[in-house]
């Protein structure tokens, strides 16, 4: 707590600091097991004595994966809880709040799919019942065990809390030691008033992550609460005694009066749903300010001259829509229950309700599981994707095709190790560092779905439900091929237009001779190929009238991150992309790939793309191909973190349509920023994962030497993604891998076009129901 006592104290209030420069930041708090407090205690220090409940389902370890599956258990053991986050109700100052909280014991706070759904309910169920909501991060990030359908969990956790912003409703964060990773680029950086603990340990990337990527240790004091209320980060450093104390009088200030149903300050919605109002991530507007040194009210200003740091759109957009066929709302509770999840489009059932026992049904991308892909407009199964049977076998397709195999099925567990960050919940960090876990088990997973490169254009659902139907693929577009069986034959085509894939059916796409799918290895080198094409290649082939855009607008720019508004396949549109042709001198195939990292700047950027995307009503076409954010001290205190959870919130609720093409490295939060769309077309070699194989190497096994063989466990391949419900559409490359990349990116070029003119031509309403529904499915099965 050095520092701590000097900077703030009960009647100086939020935020206030002495005066005179800043001192050096203190030491991190000591964490050792017998000063740490539970998430259960801190909840109940912060909470009215006797008032805390548990809105918690319990969690049912579906992973058949040995190893894991002792993880798991043995944190149980050691903790009393079924899982790393703790949900619930109470009272502060007998006005009722929800709070949500991370139990560091727990594989280090690490968040999977079962915690992200858990985590989900919960913001669902407050924003529904119109309560303040407190959160409690402590993480090192995303659960390695679980691979990338955990590391997308973010996307829908930041959903929903953009979701309970936008109905006008508070949400504190409290920031406790460590939190990093995908947490804080996420949930723990979309607060209306954020603090830490003393001496917390606060970054976006581990330090043990960072020092096997650059070779050198990260620069000391950077990633620590103090140093980041000296950014303007976050508004004050906390110490846990305090925490009730000002909760209470922040809400006093956003809430008004403390009335029985939560927040008065805004009219409950009919229905008890989200309210339908734009989406500010503000509510009132009040929220968003902080003390300036004199104690004053002062604005918090803007961090790219555009709408408010954390907000939704300047213009308004981005409100939540009515679901398309004015079924129940998003967040409607059940019997007073967790809330049951956006209902799907075509009017099914919920995609996240509970089990007749009260369980919750979580996949497990070990044992198999995973959403089922976006349905047909009929309601049917979906075309092409695996269906959800509970299991770790193959599902048969919806056609009768060949069956698709489960991505990770098999794979062993991380063990202990298990967040991006490096962190474990095994060993104290007494010094702010990361401790050692075990490592990885030897062992891979299952290969995933064999894409077939030939076959009939892909995305139109069957004729009538029955057989596909024949069909020439239109104008040189890609020919579609569903999945091929394990003995290499391949399935029954599902055939379809060009420019029909928008349609909610999903497709595996490629348009060459059958191939087997590539492993994770061959792919990340594939795509880490100096030669390989990047977003500047493909707008000068398959884009005309292009205008690039320089920077943010209000006196920042990156090389990192290309803007630009052009024609693509002859639908005009904004393109945000990954700059990899800003390689670093010396990137290979066999390195880390690292190109042009991405920081703050950057994504300040894209965010202005967004913006102009919504004003105008133009599709959004954002590219990812990028080994990474920025991992220095500039982007940390620059608000990397920050600016990639506003990325998200902006996603998924921008009113215009939205493509994402996944066209080479996807790693890290880097990439998660610009993933969140009405459909994500891949190329074949295009992969996503929660860091760079080599960092993930390095956090299970202290080497960057395994990082081909992690990848291949944590489902990274387009194939992967595509079973998994993540990816629409794969698009075939070998052209392009045989020295012609300008047929390759001209074929890209108009499936892009189609894609944005289909995305374009569907409501609004239908479109961002949909969006919702995607992903809020993201790791449930059903």
């Amino acid at each position: 707590m050095t520092g701590t006592n000097s900077r703030t104290n009960d009647k100086a209030g939020l935020g206030a600091t002495p005066s005179g420069p800043p001192g050096p930041p203190g030491p991190p708090a000591p964490s050792g097991p017998s000063s740490r407090r539970s998430a259960v205690e801190l909840i109940e220090a912060v909470l009215d004595p006797g008032t805390r409940r548990s809105w918690d389902e319990p969690v049912v370890i579906a992973t058949e994966d040995p190893d894991y599956r002792a993880d798991l258990e043995r944190a149980r053991e050691r903790t009393g809880l079924d899982e790393s986050v703790i949900t619930g109700e109470g009272r502060i100052e007998g006005r009722r709040v929800a709070f949500v909280a991370c139990e560091f014991r727990f594989l280090a706070g690490s968040i999977g799919v079962a915690a992200g759904e858990r985590l989900v309910r919960a913001v669902e169920r407050a924003t529904a019942e119109r309560l303040p909501l407190l959160a409690a991060p402590a993480s090192g990030g995303t659960r390695m065990q679980e691979g990338t359908v955990a590391f997308l969990q973010m996307v829908k956790v930041a959903a929903a809390i953009t979701e309970h912003k936008a109905a006008g409703l508070p949400y504190l964060v409290h920031l406790r030691h460590p939190t990093t990773g995908g947490v804080l680029a996420s949930w723990g950086s979309l607060g209306h008033v954020t603090a830490a603990e003393p001496g917390a340990l606060i970054g976006f990337m581990g330090p043990r992550v960072h020092e096997a990527l650059y070779g050198e240790e990260f620069p000391p004091g950077v990633q620590v609460a103090d140093n980041l209320m000296h950014h303007g980060l976050i508004d004050a450093v906390l110490p846990a005694s305090r925490l009730g104390g000002v909760a209470a009088q922040v809400l006093r200030v956003l809430c008004g009066d403390p009335a029985e149903g939560g927040v008065s300050a805004a009219p409950r919605p009919a229905g008890g749903g989200v309210s339908a109002g734009p989406a500010s991530s503000y509510g009132g507007g009040s929220a968003g300010l902080t003390l300036a040194d004199d104690g004053g009210p002062a604005r918090r200003p803007l961090a790219d001259g555009g709408d408010p740091a954390g907000s939704a759109l300047a213009d308004g957009g981005g409100s939540v829509a009515p679901l398309a066929d004015g079924g129940a709302p998003v967040a409607s509770p059940i019997g007073g229950g967790d809330s049951a999840g956006p209902q799907l489009a075509d009017g099914g059932g919920p995609a996240g309700s509970a089990l007749a026992d009260g369980r919750v049904p979580v996949a497990s991308p070990a044992d198999g599981g995973g959403p089922a892909g976006p349905q047909p407009p009929d309601g049917g199964e979906p075309v092409g994707s695996a269906l959800a049977d509970g299991g770790g076998s193959a599902a048969p397709l919806a056609d009768g095709g060949a069956p698709v195999a489960s991505p990770a099925s098999g794979g062993d567990s991380a063990g202990p190790q298990v967040a991006e960050s490096g962190m474990s919940a095994e060993l104290p960090l007494a010094d702010g560092g990361d401790p050692a876990g075990s490592a990885l088990a030897d062992g891979g997973g299952s290969a995933g779905p064999a894409l077939a490169d030939g076959g009939g254009p892909a995305g139109r659902p069957l004729a009538d439900g029955g057989g596909p139907e024949a069909s020439q693929p239109a104008d040189g577009g890609v020919s579609g091929a569903a999945p091929v069986a394990h003995g290499g034959e391949p399935a029954r085509s599902v055939p379809a237009a060009e420019g029909a894939a928008s349609s909610g059916v999903r497709s595996a796409v490629d348009g060459a001779r059958p191939r087997p799918v590539p492993t994770a290895e061959e792919s990340i080198r594939a795509s880490r190929r100096a030669d390989r094409p990047g977003v500047r290649d493909l707008l000068r082939v398959g884009a005309e009238d292009v205008t690039p855009l320089s920077g943010t607008g209000a006196g920042e720019h990156d090389p990192g991150l290309l803007l630009a508004l052009a024609r693509v396949g002859g639908t005009p549109c904004v393109v945000l992309g990954h700059n990899r042709r800003s390689a670093r001198e010396g990137e290979t195939g066999d390195g880390p790939g690292q190109g042009q990292p991405l920081g703050p700047a950057g994504l300040r950027t894209a965010r202005r793309g967004m913006r102009i995307a919504a004003e105008l009503d133009l599709p959004l076409l954002t590219v990812i191909d990028t080994a990474g954010a920025a991992l220095n001290r500039a982007a940390e205190e620059g608000g990397l973190a920050g600016e990639i959870a506003r990325c998200l919130a902006d996603m998924v609720t921008l009113p215009a349509p939205t493509l994402c093409l996944l066209l080479g490295q996807g790693a890290g939060g880097a990439a998660l920023a610009l993933l969140p769309a009405d459909r994500v077309v891949a190329a074949r070699h295009a992969w996503l994962s929660p860091l760079p194989p080599e960092g993930a190497s390095a956090i299970l096994y202290r080497t960057t030497e395994r990082a081909y063989e992690v990848a291949g466990r944590q489902g990274v391949r387009s194939a992967d993604l595509f079973a998994q419900g993540i990816v629409d559409r794969i698009v075939d490359e070998s052209d392009a891998e045989e020295g012609r990349p300008e047929i390759f990116l001209d074929r890209l070029g108009r499936i892009l076009g189609a894609e944005l003119a289909a995305l374009r031509a569907r409501g609004q309403d239908e479109r961002l129901a949909e969006r919702r529904a995607r992903h809020r499915r993201i790791g449930v099965k059903g």
